[in-house]
């Protein structure tokens, strides 16, 4: 039998549970299932020393892309 989600419900057992009324409407029968459900909580921390060490990462590729556009604008370029 082929399941469903993991939750125990084979196609056959949902077959089983529909129920075609007079009209035409399909119905499903209500199953009571015991089920427990866990909740957690997570907490994002931010630590200061982790976005410092990212800004000053960022802050030399900057600096260095610049460095690279200078060189090229005030060496390379003139010669061309």
């Amino acid at each position: 039998m082929i399941r469903l989600l993991g939750s125990g419900v084979t196609i056959i057992n949902m077959l089983r549970l529909l129920l075609i009324s007079k009209e035409g409407v399909v119905k499903m029968s209500v199953q009571h299932r015991n089920m427990e459900i866990e909740e957690v909580h997570v907490e994002k921390r931010i630590d200061s020393s982790q976005v410092a060490s990212t800004f000053i990462k960022y802050a030399a590729y900057v600096v260095i892309t610049l460095g690279i556009l200078y060189f090229l604008a005030n060496y390379v370029l003139p010669k061309l």
